[in-house]
């Protein structure tokens, strides 16, 4: 498994990599189970472009567990709310998604016909 999770994490940089020139204002915040892509939004909120996790572990407590580091980090910024997309295209993958954000308190703003807007709010 520890080979498996450095074959992942090598793809996830190499992954970032690809993407970093591409997002000029794009900030990484940084776990072992994966990483948080974003973009400050004026002086207290933020928009998340990518929240990866390593597959192994998708679905897991550990996902949640990094998101309450992330939402802990956003505190220590001063930032009080945060937004995301949740693409539409792949009904499944959508569905768990909107099932596991709704699950950890995140809100739906909007729903278009691409995607939907969900808000978070950092806890204090």
């Amino acid at each position: 498994m520890e080979q498996t999770l450095q074959s992942n994490s090598l793809h996830a940089f190499d992954m970032l990599r690809a993407h970093a020139a591409e997002y000029n204002r794009a900030e990484y915040k940084f776990y072992q189970a994966g990483f948080v892509k974003f973009v400050r939004e004026g002086r207290f909120s933020i928009l998340i472009e990518e929240l990866y996790i390593i597959p192994e572990f998708r679905g897991t407590p550990i996902a949640r567990i990094m998101m309450t580091e992330f939402e802990k980090y956003l505190n220590d910024q001063g930032i009080v709310s945060y937004f995301g997309r949740v693409f539409k295209g792949d009904e499944k993958n959508y569905q768990k998604r909107m099932k596991t954000f709704l699950k950890w308190g995140i809100q739906v703003v909007r729903d278009t016909e691409y995607y939907t807007l969900m808000r978070g709010q950092s806890n204090e």
